[in-house]
């Protein structure tokens, strides 16, 4: 017997939709936190070059990539918890699989 042929609805996907949102979310705080540290790197070496400010700007720096970590780990929840619920209400109405 001939195989049949699949045919394209035209319609998007109903499911998958909340996996592409995890990546998407996890690669765009990977850049900026890898972009917002290539500029702190860039300015604060310039600084520590500068022999009067060269010790405030090691304590600056300390507070600065502790705040930087602090704001990273706060967006990597939060975006994960909204990402999970994004997932959840997508299993709900599809019934899919995530």
């Amino acid at each position: 017997m001939p195989q049949r042929k699949q045919e394209n609805s035209g319609r998007a996907p109903r499911t998958g939709y909340s996996h592409l949102a995890r990546i998407a979310v996890q690669e765009t705080t990977l850049r900026v936190k890898k972009m917002r540290r290539a500029i702190a790197d860039k300015s604060f070496n310039i600084v520590r070059r500068i022999p009067l400010v060269s010790g405030p700007a090691r304590l600056i720096r300390t507070a600065h990539d502790a705040i930087s970590a602090a704001v990273d780990a706060a967006s990597r929840h939060s975006s994960g918890g909204l990402v999970a619920a994004t997932a959840m209400v997508e299993k709900q109405h599809t019934g899919g699989p995530h």
